[in-house]
């Protein structure tokens, strides 16, 4: 997988690694989460891939959402974290 700029994707042998990787704390973005989608879909229709492990950099899983992208966001927050819980529970559906 390529143009990936918040996660690292990476397959070996039938097991696919997506690791979030946002330092400090792996805040997640509109566009990370976007990326996290991508890189389940590309598991759930890669013949190749057998098992998939989601895990991230650094010292921490994840703080959640990004604070300061959420101030960016003012009056449109609710509109932003809404989109972004929708693309994360469609990566749970993809079939």
């Amino acid at each position: 997988m390529k143009n990936l700029k918040h996660i690292k994707f990476t397959e070996e042998e039938g097991v696919a690694i997506i690791t979030i990787d946002r330092p400090k704390v792996n805040g997640l973005t509109p566009e990370a989460v976007a990326e996290l989608r991508k890189a389940v879909h590309h598991c759930r229709y890669a013949d190749s891939i057998r098992c998939v492990v989601i895990t991230a950099a650094g010292r921490m899983f994840s703080a959640g959402a990004d604070i300061n992208v959420m101030i960016d966001a003012k009056d449109q927050i609710d509109v932003m974290t809404r989109k972004m819980a929708e693309v994360l529970h469609e990566s749970q559906r993809i079939k």
